[in-house]
């Protein structure tokens, strides 16, 4: 099962538009919303990532890589420890109960945004109308949740995880073609080691705990392995779609508006879900239950807010971190193993993280006063740097430090 919310901590976060437009995702005009136009928002929304601290872009990537971490880890204790058997729809559901919750109020509360017309009621009113942009990746989610269990029943734990991980490049492939992006060839080379190192990380977790298993080969194996391929590509599509949406200059809709909007779609598909299994909603709940609802909630929130701040690519480094710190932790707080191959695949995603925040520009030379030194540091920097939005591997650059002095700690 997968959540909206955390693009899918468990089992394991088409209206197509050109680059420069984006007024198929604004969803508030009178053919997408429903409801009245509302304004553009002004140049300083719009470019509000530029004014965004490197420290607090990357804060969010450090915070979604330990929720992922501790959401995982809490759910192997529960399930794999205790033995608990609560409903994971039910679960899930109730995390996007607790996100529609804490999304309205925060919606109400903010008194900043001035994309939707009215205040209090009023104001959820015309953002349920707004709405229908973000039904796009609540049916994405729900389809995922069926191209899993089609995929599951039909190939072994080390194939699925092993094309799961091709997630990385779908999420890089789909930022090129709906935001526009461009990365240089050295970004391409470090997620490609990013996926072989996540792919070590967790195969060798199935094969050391002896949970690798088979399902035959034929036609049945073909169709999983083809259920996991689509499974991926959509969720390349939905991580850079969101981000798309969020952030549209068309409106200015804030996160907690398109979490709120995203929160409602999603309970219209996992209610259904929930009851569709055997026994009452909440049968088998537990306090750890109740905490895994408010880590998937807390997740989904995380999610959107480093989409918005950063972008789906640098999303996918921090959900790969929380696997290494899950293989970490895992092996100090429940025994899980802890081989060469893992520690080969820890080392491959900390390569990966240190060679996609490395833009390869040369060190600027001291500024003789001929007015020039800058602008000439900007331009190689571009030349030979990233992708085109510069300022989203700030918070990046922030991670890799905190992050090779953690490893180097550790």
């Amino acid at each position: 099962m997968r959540g909206a919310s955390s693009g899918r901590q468990t089992m394991n976060g088409v209206t197509k538009g050109s680059n420069s437009s984006t007024t198929d995702l604004g969803g508030t005009g009178s053919t997408m919303g429903g409801g009245t136009a509302s304004k553009a928002s002004s140049p300083s929304t719009s470019s509000s990532n530029a004014g965004v601290s490197k420290t607090v872009k990357a804060g969010l990537l450090i915070v979604l890589c330990l929720q992922n971490a501790v959401y995982t880890m809490h759910r192997r204790y529960s399930v794999g420890v205790l033995n608990e058997t609560w409903s994971s729809s039910s679960v899930l559901m109730a995390g996007e109960v607790i996100k529609l919750v804490f999304s309205t109020v925060m919606t109400l509360a903010d008194s900043g945004s001035t994309s939707a017309e009215g205040t209090g009621v009023r104001k959820l009113a015309w953002l349920v109308r707004a709405s229908p942009p973000m039904c796009i990746p609540a049916v994405v989610f729900f389809v995922m949740n069926l191209l899993s269990y089609v995929s599951l029943k039909r190939v072994d734990a080390s194939t699925f995880t092993v094309c799961a991980q091709m997630k990385i490049l779908t999420t890089a492939i789909f930022s090129v073609v709906l935001m526009g992006r461009s990365f240089h060839a050295r970004k391409w080379r470090a997620l490609v080691l990013l996926v072989l190192g996540v792919t070590l990380v967790s195969n060798g977790s199935y094969v050391s705990a002896g949970k690798e298993d088979t399902k035959g080969v034929g036609w049945q194996y073909v169709i999983g392995v083809a259920a996991v391929l689509a499974e991926v590509s959509l969720s390349g599509f939905v991580s850079v779609f969101f981000e798309k949406v969020l952030k549209s200059r068309v409106v200015n809709l804030s996160v907690w508006d398109r979490n709120f909007q995203l929160a409602m779609y999603s309970i219209v598909f996992y209610l259904p879900m929930a009851l569709w299994e055997e026994g009452p909603l909440f049968q088998g709940w537990t306090v750890n239950a109740g905490i895994l609802s408010v880590l998937g909630s807390a997740g989904g929130i995380l999610v959107a807010l480093t989409m918005k701040y950063t972008d789906a690519v640098l999303k996918t480094f921090a959900t790969s971190g929380a696997i290494i710190v899950t293989a970490v932790g895992g092996h100090f707080t429940l025994g899980s193993p802890l081989d060469i191959p893992i520690g080969v695949g820890a080392g491959c995603t900390v390569l990966s993280l240190l060679n996609y925040s490395d833009d390869g520009a040369p060190v600027a030379a001291p500024d003789t006063g001929s007015g020039g030194g800058s602008n000439g540091t900007v331009a190689a920097k571009g030349s030979r740097g990233g992708d085109a939005d510069g300022d989203d591997e700030a918070g990046l650059s922030l991670l890799t430090r905190t992050g090779a002095s953690s490893e180097s700690t550790a």
